[in-house]
């Protein structure tokens, strides 16, 4: 019982209290309406023109809240001032000057619904709003407007009222006033023909005052007759409407149209209009608030980029950098280009002109999915960002199943098993991409994202699709373009926007925008970043789509239709690039692909992400027509021997390589280091030098060349570096000699190689060696499961020392006979006198060979021998060049070994 009690005590306590507080409002609005001195609302200050001012301070553009000649109250069809009455206020015509019940109602509404701009209003407190309120929505606000209408309705008629309501509301589409909102959507003066508005074109404007832009006919059709309807069930329960002519009203068609105003903005400027519209929208800010007269809007545009904007988007000259066909419905598209530096619009386009264009939809904001631009953003920027990937990090590009469901498909079908980062990215490999997103993990890539302003979904967030554009939701080119901004600000990315301040008629500042920068990454991965996306547009895929004499970076992406058993149907396909001054998004396609409405790729030479690239180059190229071309600080990575594709030149992954005789394992061990960032298997080869008693002399190439000196009377001989030799000591035609082994680095008879083995280790254990021979091992790193090779082969020598080297001194003439037979004549190029040069002699022999004979009546030169492998052995000296006469016998010359390189 008194628990029964303290409940309804606790509410009769509430009752009062809300009594309390409502006749409190109640007697201070009556004694504030009754002293407050009235101000007449100043029309003309509302009538004036908005002017819109571009980056540079100049007036851009004027917006003018007037464009049809204001009804008198005569004027205003009844039909319509049924409709108005009957939905906004049916109270209006009945209820006092000072009407409590509306006040309370309003009251109770507002603080209800937690809405102090519409909820309850009556007409006065509308009108109120619009002729005397300009500040923020608040409370404070909401009861400066009650009691203002309070205070219209004592010194205007409800005749006079209405129709300052009906000439001066925001009806949408640029439109203010019921005047010109007929004329806009149906053609109709009202000032001059009030007749010709029917009574499903009268429910239909009046429906629209509760929300201009949601019951937009244009825009949205199903909602203007779902709203259209109420209104007619308004007109029957308070307007005296026929329930009859009502239902024969709700069954017509809504036949609205755009018709264009005198002094439309659309008309000068449609793109940027449009797109001034759709941003302030979107930051709290209403066409109405835009249109209320006298202000003054401060824009971030640059005219120049604008300008550059309309041409591309609405100039049939440019038409064939779009795909599809140009008539009917047609792919559509939207761009923006942003100040790097400070995140201000340059410019915009949201709509494709083909005759005439409604431009209520802005593009720049519509959503699609990214395709492959987004891989800067969600795998190689987070990947670059951990410290532990570079350009030359090896990606696994090989066809692979990831989370047991998920199998992505290059592009191209040849290509490679391994890559570069710097070639995943380049040649857009998905497979790679994703391959990367899993190695630095999902949520690595993730955050990275949605710190760059990419909103994700939870299940988003745990699916590996999203490296390469599978996005729940997906992005526009506003997102994009602010994505791509800190890679052209140092990893800064500043807050994207247009309007940077608003002041009103009396010089109040109205609306501010308040600038903020964000780091995103680090200053070297916004470098590496750059170097990588100016790669993409100078040797990648996207290879047309640089500014000439500018830095261009990007990334182009192409979203392919979800169509089972149609691979070449594409929904968008988008372009997201930047040069050191701006930054860009753009993307075509249908509104609504489907069977008929779609675009078209293949490998050769279809590609709607040509087209985006294209369409935002023809605009960064017509915006920096008449600017000093500039360069980022960070050139592109450079191309192996100037080819596109890096693809096939990938670095060996092995480092540090060596090869020493272990006592304790009787062998030769092996190891090395390895920076590789996939699994990989190096298969192990040796071929031998010297065995420990046996020479397989040419395996190991000799640099080492001396030149002989002259014995007697004779200039010294020289050795040609060019020269070849035969093996025998033959003489080159120029009087030069010398011995060089075949170009392979290997002589016929080398040692042959062998394969010892594959392991997954750094190192490798060899038994069948000696600790006296000399060996070359070659190792090379390969796919674990292909076998495909990554990078080159690395090789490592043992035991070079083990081959040593002999002495070079003059012959004797008297050596022993050898097993191998003597080096040829050399031919004396002179007929008398001093002996001529003589080449090189060619390789020795393992023996002492015999004496070579003597030349007659001169001295000769000893050659010197040339860069060939070493022998091991003396072989027999070739013969000296005879003279004519008076020489004596010269000396034969001895071979000597000479000291191995690798």
């Amino acid at each position: 019982m008194r628990l029964v009690l303290s409940w309804k005590r606790f509410v009769l306590t509430i009752v009062f209290v809300f009594v309390a507080i409502v006749l409190l409002v109640v007697g201070g609005s009556l004694l504030l309406v009754r002293f407050m001195p009235f101000k007449r609302p100043q029309l003309a200050a509302i009538e004036q023109p908005t002017e819109v001012y571009d980056r540079f301070g100049k007036p851009y553009l004027t917006l003018s809240s007037q464009r049809m000649p204001n009804l008198t109250y005569a004027q205003i069809p009844k039909v319509l001032q049924n409709a108005i009455v009957s939905t906004e206020d049916h109270s209006f015509w009945t209820s006092s000057s000072i009407d409590v019940k509306g006040i309370l109602r309003s009251a109770v509404v507002d603080m209800t619904t937690d809405s102090y701009a519409e909820g309850g209003s009556t007409i006065q407190e509308q009108l109120a709003k619009i002729l005397y309120l300009t500040d923020k929505k608040t409370l404070i606000r909401k009861l400066k407007q009650v009691l203002l209408g309070v205070d219209l309705s004592r010194y205007y008629t409800k005749q006079e009222i209405l129709a300052m309501y009906v000439n001066h509301v925001f009806m949408g589409e640029n439109a203010v006033g019921m005047n010109a909102a007929a004329w806009r959507y149906f053609g109709i003066n009202l000032a001059k023909d009030p007749k010709a508005l029917t009574l499903d074109d009268a429910a239909l404007l009046a429906g629209m005052l509760q929300a201009p832009s949601g019951y937009n006919p244009l825009l949205h059709p199903k909602a203007a007759l779902a709203r259209r309807n109420t209104v007619l069930e308004n007109m029957v329960r308070y307007g005296g409407l026929s329930p009859k002519v009502a239902a024969k009203a709700a069954k017509q068609p809504i036949h609205a149209s755009y018709h264009s105003l005198p002094g439309d903005p659309w008309t000068e400027h449609p793109l940027f209009t449009n797109f001034l519209f759709s941003y302030a929208a979107k930051q709290g800010i209403s066409e109405a608030e835009l249109l209320q007269g006298g202000l003054k809007i401060y824009t971030s545009i640059n005219p120049t980029v604008q300008h550059a904007f309309h041409i591309v988007f609405w100039s049939t000259n440019y038409d064939h950098l779009w795909p599809g066909p140009t008539k009917g419905i047609v792919p559509e598209g939207g761009a923006v280009v942003l100040d790097p530096k400070t995140g201000g619009v340059l410019g915009a386009a949201g709509s494709r002109k083909q005759g005439f264009v409604r431009l209520g939809l802005d593009r720049v904001y519509s959503y699609s999915l990214p395709g492959s631009t987004i891989k800067p953003v969600m795998d190689y920027g987070p990947a670059i960002q951990t410290g532990k990937w570079g350009p030359t990090s090896i990606l696994d590009d090989q066809p692979q199943n990831f989370d047991g469901d998920y199998d992505p498909q290059n592009w191209n079908y040849n290509a490679p098993h391994y890559a570069t980062l710097q070639y995943g990215l380049e040649d857009s490999q998905n497979v790679a991409s994703v391959w990367l997103l899993n190695a630095i993990g999902i949520k690595t890539g993730a955050d990275f994202a949605m710190r760059d302003g990419i909103h994700l979904t939870t299940a988003d967030q745990h699916h590996l699709s999203i490296a390469i554009g599978g996005i729940q939701h997906g992005v526009n080119p506003w997102q994009m373009a602010r994505a791509y901004e800190p890679f052209d600000n140092g990893g800064v990315q500043m807050a994207p926007h247009l309007i940077d301040s608003i002041v009103n008629d009396r010089g109040q500042v109205i609306y501010q925008f308040q600038r903020s920068a964000k780091t995103i990454m680090s200053p070297s991965t916004a470098r590496t970043m750059t170097s990588l996306l100016q790669d993409d547009v100078d040797y990648g895929i996207d290879g047309v789509i640089g500014v000439k004499g500018w830095g261009t970076a990007g990334k182009s992406g192409t979203q392919q239709y979800s169509s089972v058993g149609h691979s070449t149907w594409v929904s968008d396909g988008w372009f997201c690039g930047y040069l050191p001054n701006m930054v860009g998004a753009a993307y075509v396609g249908y509104d609504n692909s489907d069977a008929a409405h779609h675009l078209l790729w293949n490998a050769t030479h279809v590609d709607p992400a040509w087209n985006a690239g294209m369409i935002l180059h023809e605009v960064f190229k017509l915006s920096t027509e008449h600017m000093q071309p500039e360069h980022f600080a960070q050139g592109p990575f450079p191309e192996s021997q100037g080819e596109r594709l890096a693809a096939y030149h990938l670095p060996t992954p092995i480092a540090h390589p060596m090869a020493v005789w272990s006592s304790a394992t009787n062998g030769v061990e092996l190891s090395w280091t390895s920076k590789s960032t996939v699994p990989v298997d190096f298969v192990v080869t040796r071929k031998t030098l010297f065995s420990g008693t046996t020479s397989i002399a040419q395996n190991v190439p000799s640099s080492t060349s001396t030149t002989g000196a002259s014995s007697t009377g004779g200039a010294s001989s020289t050795t040609s570096s060019n020269a070849t030799s035969a093996g025998n000591g033959s003489t080159s035609s120029s009087g030069s000699a010398s011995a060089a082994s075949p170009s392979n680095g290997s002589a016929a008879q080398s040692g042959a190689t062998v394969r010892l083995g594959k392991t997954a280790k750094t190192s490798f254990f060899n038994a069948d060696v000696s600790e006296n021979g000399a060996y070359v091992y070659t190792i090379q790193a390969v796919g674990p499961d292909t076998g495909f090779p990554i990078g080159p082969a690395v090789t490592v020598t043992y035991g070079e020392s083990n081959i040593q080297p002999a002495t070079t001194g003059p012959g004797t003439g008297a050596g022993a006979t050898g097993t191998e037979p003597p080096g040829g004549p050399g031919q004396n190029p002179t007929s008398g006198g001093a002996g001529g040069t003589q080449s090189a002699p060619g390789a020795t022999n393992p023996a002492n060979g015999a004496n070579g004979s003597g030349g007659s009546n001169g001295s000769t030169s000893t050659g010197a021998p040339a860069s060939t492998p070493p022998n091991r052995g003396n072989g027999a000296p070739p013969s000296s060049p005879p003279a004519t006469a008076g020489g004596a016998k010269g000396p034969g010359n001895t071979g000597t070994l000479q000291p191995s390189t690798t």
